[in-house]
């Protein structure tokens, strides 16, 4: 293991002082803009300032961020270092991975393809993928249109492998036969919900209608056009020094690989994002060449959920092609139409922003997914708006989001009369003696309340007295009920609508075989060695009933500390418990079946691509030498260790040591010899079909 180095408060200030000094002069393909040194001079001091306090504020490795114009890049920075120990400084040329920000990136090759006649965007995905197939009839409506805008129906991400130290170039094959299994989450078309799965699958359709790999493509028709010479995704080597790593208790980690490169593989700079974002603020062109049509733009641009059947909370905003937001909350209070997209990975954070009205746009990123980029791009956009005239001064937060509290003080019965739930937790009102309403939610195989005092108020909605800007509402749509959350966010000078939350329709009772299931826990099998989830959380899943939400199982995933809980239907069937929310946007996403099968005698667990062996079915060893045999499928075997020792692995492609709460202890490729093996621990060991692998534990 590297040597730790513990980096002080001041160490940090001073170096990211220091690394101030290595902005715009040194960058690749600088345009004129950059030339001008005192060009929104106040607003690049004030980006300083901020991005310096969030690296000590949220302990950030380091961060880059730019502002351009339609002529492209008007400065450039980068603060923090990009190697503790050596005190490295972060430039404007370090690399940094863009994670979701890449969707746009993959929609503009897509509308590459869609401007020569190639592709149609209302066309079935079909057409171009022939064998593509699910397991629900509707799959054959799910158009090129859907698979940028959120709309195709796909339960959302195929997390295995898809974060992982080392590159996949089989990763789009393996999600397209993980859809083959699944069925959809809705019907294709009938509401937007953040899906990661929708853009890889443009990887192959791609491919096939090109000729080329996806990061090829992309290369040759957006990358080299634009002069973007450092761009990449995970098909081309990034040596180390270029990039900016992440930090996990003061350890650099190494590069992190995102599989799904459509969705979220980019490595780039800002300066370099610039050329590519300043296109949308001239119709498509950028240094005379014309990349895009003025059509393809304006089409990427279009509020796509606008057409869609189910919204819950009709807004001006939504998905655009590639784009999370065409109308952003932010920017939207004076009469501006900004188009924005975030991103994020295990290790990164991301934000972009273009505002085609103002001809300004910005993009911030940092090595921590702690640092908080959107809210230092709107911060760099809104004080260059402030500098340029546009805006007469920088907004005020807002203060108070809630009305007066009802006279009556009487909450409506549907706060009470069930379990309302999203992709990651479960939720349920209460009363309280003095008539107020707490908040509560379920984990760790209980009820716990988040919120007290809140109270009702003149339009029907909760909030509470000490915090008026957050404010919770109830809707109807198509029959079902919608827990709406209003709360200021950013800036604090907007306040925007999250569709918070489905009430979970009434189901009858567990049967018995469900039932004998709960209180469970499952092992993960067929997680690559190289994938970030054994450093990022738990490989477990915990089976479990919540009170009050009968003939539901719900899924908990994740470390302690931000574990997940999923609800899923399980009273009509032994054998698989359904998805059945339909929760549009941001908190219905990545939702999937659970599906039991027998394996050697035991129930095993199946969640998309990702299969499960019972922890109770594992077998403890005990001093002397065993042997692990890896069955057809190739699962990793687990094996407790019931006793505190040296332990010796051999013949295995990779082991991993855990301690008793799931967490990685060490881990490694091939043979090792007497490593110290504490109580309590779990073996995890994998190698090729039929392989016979020996421990021993003396």
């Amino acid at each position: 293991m590297p040597t730790t180095f513990e980096l002080s408060r001041r160490d940090l200030l001073e170096l990211s002082g220091a690394a101030l000094v290595a902005t715009t002069g040194g960058v690749m393909g600088a345009t004129p803009a950059m030339a001008d040194s005192q060009a929104f001079s106040k607003t690049r001091e004030a980006a300083r300032k901020a991005a310096h306090a969030q690296l000590v504020e949220n302990d950030a490795p380091a961060a880059s961020f730019a502002l351009f114009d339609r002529n492209g890049l008007i400065w450039a920075d980068a603060v923090g270092v990009i190697d503790k120990q050596a005190k490295t400084p972060a430039t404007t040329d370090t690399l940094f991975c863009i994670g979701s920000c890449s969707k746009v990136i993959a929609a503009a090759a897509t509308m590459v393809l869609v401007d020569r006649g190639k592709v149609e965007l209302d066309a079935p995905l079909t057409r171009y993928l022939p064998n593509f197939r699910m397991l629900s009839d509707g799959y054959a409506d799910i158009t090129v249109r859907m698979l940028m805008s959120h709309a195709s129906g796909f339960p959302g991400t195929d997390y295995r492998g898809g974060f992982a130290a080392k590159w996949n170039p089989r990763y789009p094959a393996q999600v397209m036969e993980t859809l083959r299994a699944a069925r959809l989450k809705h019907r294709p078309g009938e509401m937007s919900v953040y899906c990661n799965d929708g853009f890889t699958m443009l990887e192959p359709l791609i491919k096939q209608v090109s000729g080329k790999d996806f990061p090829a493509f992309v290369e040759s028709e957006i990358f080299a056009p634009l002069g973007m010479r450092r761009s990449r995704f995970g098909n081309r080597a990034i040596a180390p020094g270029s990039f900016a790593p992440g930090y996990a208790k003061q350890r650099k980690q190494p590069l992190e690989a995102i599989n799904p490169s459509a969705s979220g593989g980019a490595y780039t700079t800002p300066s370099e994002m610039a050329r590519f974002l300043a296109m949308f603020l001239n119709e498509g062109k950028f240094n005379g060449r014309q990349v895009l049509s003025a059509g393809a733009v304006k089409r990427m641009g279009e509020n796509q959920s606008a057409r869609e059947p189910l919204r819950p909370a009709p807004s001006e905003n939504g998905f655009g092609l590639g784009w999370d937001s065409v109308r952003a909350d932010a920017f939207a209070p004076f009469g501006l139409t900004a188009w924005r997209k975030n991103g994020g990975t295990a290790t990164y954070a991301t934000d972009m922003i273009v505002i085609p009205q103002a001809g300004l746009g910005v993009i911030v990123t940092g090595s921590s997914i702690k640092f908080n980029a959107g809210r230092l791009a709107e911060q760099v956009l809104l004080t260059a708006l402030v500098e340029q005239g546009a805006l007469p001064a920088m907004p005020q937060p807002l203060t108070s989001l809630a009305q007066p509290v009802a006279a009556a003080a009487t909450a409506d019965p549907r706060w009470f009369d069930g379990v309302f739930a999203h992709h990651a937790s479960l939720i349920r009102f209460e009363k309280e003696e003095a008539g107020t309403v707490s908040l509560a939610k379920y984990a760790s195989g209980k009820w716990t309340t988040a919120l007290k005092d809140l109270k009702p108020r003149e339009d029907g909605a909760l909030a509470a007295e000490e915090s008026p800007t957050t404010v919770f509402a109830l809707t109807e749509a198509q029959g079902a009920t919608y827990l709406l959350q209003k709360g200021v966010t950013g800036l604090k000078h907007y306040a925007a609508t999250m569709v918070g939350a489905q009430k979970l329709p009434p189901l009858g009772e567990l049967s018995p075989a469900w039932r004998r299931r709960m209180g469970k826990t499952w092992l993960i099998v067929n997680e690559p060695a190289e994938s970030l989830l054994f450093v990022a959380q738990q490989p477990i899943v915990a089976l479990s009933e919540a009170p009050g939400a009968q003939g539901y199982v719900v899924m908990a995933s994740g470390a302690p500390d931000a574990r997940q809980a999923q609800a899923v239907a399980a009273s009509k069937g032994d054998r698989r418990a359904r998805m059945g929310l339909k929760l549009p946007l941001n908190n219905g996403r990545d939702r999937n079946d659970l599906e039991v099968f027998e394996r050697d005698g035991q129930e095993w667990l199946r969640i998309g691509s990702t299969a499960l062996r019972p922890l109770d079915g594992v077998a403890g060893l005990g001093a002397g030498a065993h042997v692990c045999a890896i069955g057809p499928e190739g699962y990793a075997e687990w094996r407790r260790l019931d006793m505190i020792g040296a332990l010796s692995v051999s013949g295995c492609a990779n082991w991993k040591l855990f301690n008793d709460e799931y967490q990685q202890l060490a881990g490694g490729a091939g043979d090792v010899r007497h490593v110290a093996a504490p109580q309590a621990a779990y073996l995890w060991v994998d190698g090729k079909p039929g392989a016979r692998i020996s421990v021993a534990l003396a």
